[in-house]
Parts: structure tokens; C-alpha cells; sequence
């Protein structure tokens, strides 16, 4: 039986660093028949315009957040900027449809 397929925009980091981590999640998706979309390829809008546009259009969002440079003298890090921005892009959209 076939799952019913669902688009997600697949928030994430484009560092070198990150692709392991990436391609881990975005095989689960495969496995699951999610299409993960995100602006890894060449678009004319700009990156945060096409992601926005992207995450309007997408059934959900993932975001990969690989720690990033650590806050003050605790244990907490920041995410990637790019990926905390399309969080809140989602967080908007949900709450104005």
C-alpha cells in the first residue's frame, strides 16, 4: 500500500560540515515518502523570498539545526541564522492562514 505523499520544505544548513547529518534526514523522509524542497537550487527570487514561498506552499517543515556558536558560559548554542529564519517564516504563516 502506498503512503500518501507529503511535500515538506526541508530547512537546513548548507555547510560542508552538515551534509552528513542532511543526507541522514532526508533519507528517513525518503523512507517515509516525504519530498523534502528548499532553496538549494538556482531560483531568481532571493534565498529568504523563495523560502517563504516554498514554506507557504509545503504540507510541513523540517528544520535540521546543528549547533552553531555557543551562548555565554552555558551549554546552550545558537542554530544556523538561515534555519532559525525559516522557522519563524513558518511560525508567521501558520498563524495568518
Amino acid at each position: 500500500m502506498k503512503s500518501a505523499s507529503v511535500k515538506a520544505f526541508f530547512s537546513c544548513s548548507f555547510r560542508d560540515a552538515d551534509k552528513e547529518v542532511n543526507n541522514f534526514f532526508r533519507a528517513i523522509c525518503e523512507g517515509l515518502d516525504v519530498a523534502c524542497h528548499n532553496v538549494d537550487g538556482g531560483y531568481s527570487e532571493l534565498p529568504p523570498d523563495k523560502a517563504l514561498s516554498m514554506i507557504g506552499e509545503a504540507d510541513a517543515v523540517i528544520a535540521i539545526a546543528p549547533a552553531r556558536s555557543k551562548l555565554g558560559g552555558t551549554n546552550q548554542f545558537f542554530m544556523p541564522e538561515a534555519v532559525s529564519n525559516e522557522i519563524s517564516f513558518a511560525y508567521s504563516l501558520k498563524n495568518h492562514c
